[in-house]
């Protein structure tokens, strides 16, 4: 979830208590770049804590196979090039 323009006149609750959401689930809400905290009114505020987006492995795997395809289409050229020379 993502909040937009929340800042700290601004309030969202989910429930009373600080039991209601798990860290994992508090940690999945973005506000302004900001972790998620529950405090003890149970109102979702941004903690101190910056997170910054870490691309998956799946990214790199992507990133490296588009970079094996532009490798062999290179190579692949040099080959016809040479030939279309003999």
């Amino acid at each position: 979830m993502t909040l937009l323009n929340f800042d700290g006149s601004d309030s969202f609750s989910v429930g009373t208590t600080s039991g209601g959401l798990t860290s994992p689930q508090l940690s999945l809400i973005d506000i302004n770049g900001f972790i998620a905290v529950i405090d003890a009114g149970g109102y979702i505020t941004q903690s101190s804590t910056v997170f910054s987006a870490v691309p998956e492995s799946s990214t790199y795997a992507a990133l490296a196979s588009l970079a094996a395809l532009g490798l062999a289409a290179y190579r692949r050229r040099l080959e016809v090039q040479a030939q279309q020379q003999l």
